[in-house]
C-alpha cells in the first residue's frame, strides 16, 4: 500500500527536527522550508525559499507536482518584545505567517488539486497563557486557534481541519509529540479539532 503524500510548510526548526524523522517513517514528505534544508534527508522533495515574497511560486510549483492527502502547516516567525513594545510590522510578520499565508496555501491546494485531505496548523500552548517577551507570539497563536474552528465549520465535509498546539519542544518526549501528530494526521477523534501535548 502506497504512502500518503504530506506536504510540511516550515520544515526546519526545533519542531520539524523531531517530527519529521518519525512521520517519514509512514509518509511520503514533500517540505517547504527556510534557508535551512538539513531535514531534506526526510523529504522526497524539498522546495527552499521565502514564504512571505515568493509563497505563490512556492506553492504552485508543489501543488503541481504533488498530489497531496495531508498539509502540515508549521512556519513561524516571532519577536521576543511585549505587546506595546512590538510595531505594525513586526505584528503583520507575524499574522502574515500564522495566518494569512495559511489561507493562501490551502486556497492554492484547493484551487489546483481540489484538496481534500487533512490540513494541520501547529499552534503552541503559548495561546493560552502570558509572556511579556513572548506577547505578540501568545495572540497570533490563539488566532491559529480560533482559525482552526473557524475552518474547520467553512470546510466540512470537504477538509478536515486540525491544530497541534505542543508546550515546550524541547521539554517534550518525541514520542508523544509524534503521537499527538500521528493522531490528528489520521483524524483518530473526528469531532476534535485542537490536540494538546506536553
Amino acid at each position: 500500500m502506497p504512502k500518503k503524500k504530506l506536504l510540511f510548510v516550515g520544515a526546519g526548526g526545533e519542531l520539524a527536527s523531531k517530527v519529521l524523522p518519525l512521520l517519514s517513517k509512514s509518509y511520503d514528505i514533500v517540505g517547504i522550508a527556510g534557508r535551512r534544508d538539513d531535514l531534506r534527508p526526510y523529504c522526497v522533495e524539498m522546495y527552499k525559499g521565502n514564504l512571505l515574497t515568493g509563497y505563490q511560486q512556492l506553492f504552485e510549483t508543489a501543488f503541481r507536482a504533488h498530489q497531496f492527502d495531508i498539509i502540515i502547516w508549521n512556519p513561524v516567525r516571532y519577536f521576543f518584545t511585549s505587546l506595546m513594545q512590538s510595531t505594525r510590522e513586526s505584528l503583520h510578520t507575524e499574522f502574515d505567517i500564522a495566518v494569512a499565508l495559511a489561507v493562501e496555501c490551502l486556497k492554492t491546494a484547493r484551487k489546483e488539486q481540489n484538496f481534500s485531505g487533512t490540513f494541520v496548523l501547529v499552534s503552541s500552548l503559548s495561546a493560552f497563557g502570558y509572556r511579556k517577551d513572548l506577547a505578540t507570539y501568545s495572540i497570533v497563536k490563539n488566532a491559529q486557534v480560533r482559525f482552526a474552528k473557524v475552518l474547520a465549520e467553512e470546510l466540512k465535509g470537504a477538509v478536515v481541519v486540525k491544530i497541534v498546539a505542543p508546550g515546550s519542544v524541547r521539554a517534550i518526549p518525541t514520542e508523544s509529540l509524534g503521537k499527538a501528530f500521528i493522531s490528528s494526521l489520521e483524524n483518530e477523534y473526528p469531532e476534535r479539532v485542537l490536540y494538546t501535548v506536553q
